[in-house]
C-alpha cells in the first residue's frame, strides 16, 4: 500500500479515488510493453546510468517516479532506439508531472482525431503531437 493509500483509511470516501487512481497507474506500468528499471533502459540504449540521469533531467525521455527510483516506458522505444520527436513532444509539455504525461501518450487524444498520442508519434506527426501535447493541461483546452 502506497504512503498516500495508509493515510487513507477504507471508510474514508477517497479511498475508492485512491483505488481508481492505483489501477490506471496500474495499468500505465504495464501497457506497451511496460517499463524498464534505470539499469534495463541504460543497458537497452547502451548508455551509463549517469547520462540517462541527464537525458531524464534534459526532458529527452520518458520517466515515470515510482517511490524512490524512476522507471522508464517501453512506449518511447522502437528497433531504432528512442523514437523521434520525443523531446520535442517533453518541451511542449505545459506541466511536469510525469504520470499525466505518460496518460496522455497512452489515450485518445481529441486534437488528434481520438488516436492513441503514442501511435501518432509512431507515425512521425511530430508536429502535430507537439501542438496537442502545448495544449494538453491548458484551462478550456478541447
Amino acid at each position: 500500500m502506497s504512503r498516500n493509500m495508509a493515510a487513507v483509511e477504507l471508510s474514508d470516501p477517497l479511498y475508492e479515488a485512491f483505488q481508481r487512481g492505483a489501477e490506471i497507474k496500474r495499468k500505465m506500468l504495464e501497457a506497451e510493453g511496460g517499463v524498464l528499471t534505470a539499469k534495463q533502459f541504460s543497458e537497452e540504449r547502451r548508455i551509463s546510468l549517469l547520462e540517462l540521469g541527464r537525458m531524464r533531467k534534459r526532458n529527452e525521455v520518458f520517466w515515470l517516479d515510482v517511490g524512490k527510483d524512476y522507471v522508464y516506458p517501453s512506449f518511447q522505444l522502437d528497433s531504432n532506439g528512442l523514437l523521434p520527436g520525443i523531446q520535442d513532444v517533453l518541451n511542449a509539455f505545459v506541466f511536469d508531472d510525469s504520470w499525466m504525461r505518460a496518460n496522455f501518450m497512452l489515450t485518445g487524444e481529441v486534437r488528434l482525431g481520438g488516436q492513441r498520442s503514442i501511435d501518432a508519434l509512431r507515425e512521425s506527426r511530430i508536429i502535430e503531437m507537439k501542438i496537442a501535447a502545448e495544449a494538453c493541461g491548458e484551462l478550456g483546452a478541447a
